[in-house]
This record gives C-alpha cells, structure tokens and sequence, in this order.
C-alpha cells in the first residue's frame, strides 16, 4: 500500500522549531517587501528585493531539506505533507477561479497557474488578476499569491516550457 502525507499536527501543539523559523522568515519578508512598496530610490529597492527573495529562498530550502535523503533534517513524512497541502492549496485556487469566476484555467504547476481573463486591457487583466490574489489570501494566510505577469500571448510547449 502506498503510503500517505501524515496528519496535520494538532493546533493545540506548540510549533516546533522548523514551523516557527520558516514564519519568522515568511513575516520577516512581508515587512521587506512592505518597504518595498514606498522605496522610490533604485538601488535601495533593488537592495530590498534582493533581501525579500533571499528570505524566500531560505524558506523555501528549508522545505528542501525534509525531502532531501542525506539531511540531517530528512523527514519524507513531513516532506509528503508539505506537498500535499500545496497541492491542496493549488487546485483550490483553480476551483475558486474556473468555478466561483467562471475563468479557464490555462496552465498549472507545482506553484503558480495561468488564468485566461479574456480581456484585452491591461488594466482589466489586472484587476481580475487581484481579485484572484486578494481571495486566495484571505483563504490562506499563511501564503501569499503574487501576480507575475500579465501576457496577451503564451506559447505552452511543455511542462515547465513556455513563452510569453
């Protein structure tokens, strides 16, 4: 029998050392990224963005020594769990666009799908796109949804193989 993600770990739990680290990083990122959003200098933000996407790096490698067998942090239970909500989380967010927005649904990966909005202004592709992110959010708040861009046109060739 194949064996599954284990169970969440009961809210009433302390966290442990990992889950806390990895909020301190998310929170730590947020308020980078915060700055990010008044910072008019470009150096200083080009400084910032580096800082909030080392933060995230960091976060997300620490997901990678779960899964990765010769860690001294290996844990594949705990790696199968984490992927198991992402993807949770990834085909709720498709459910919430193609069936609370009625949108298609182009493309979907590990992290990150692509949405047909169907509008040709930028501005609407837009808005529809923070639509989106603001739900998403609030959904899960531990996560938050980013716009990466927005293309009138994508070439999808493969898995991971597109261009925009």
């Amino acid at each position: 029998a194949a064996e599954g993600p284990p169970p969440l770990p009961d809210a009433d739990l302390p966290p442990g050392i990992l889950p806390l680290t990895i909020k301190k990083l998310v929170q730590r990122r947020r308020e980078v990224k915060n700055l990010m959003k008044n910072e008019r200098d470009q150096g200083a933000y080009q400084q910032l963005h580096i800082r909030q996407l080392a933060l995230k790096l960091t976060a997300n490698s620490m997901y990678g020594c779960l899964g990765f067998s010769n860690s001294r942090f290996y844990a594949k239970p705990l790696a199968m769990l984490v992927t198991s909500q992402g993807r949770e989380i990834l085909q709720s967010t498709v459910d919430l666009v193609q069936i609370n927005m009625g949108l298609d649904v182009v493309y979907g990966d590990t992290d990150s799908i692509f949405v047909h909005t169907g509008k040709s202004e930028l501005q609407d592709a837009y808005h529809i796109g923070n639509q989106i992110k603001r739900e998403s959010n609030r959904r899960f708040r531990l996560l938050e949804l980013e716009i990466d861009g927005v293309y009138k046109t994508i070439l999808l060739l493969k898995k991971k193989k597109y261009a925009a």
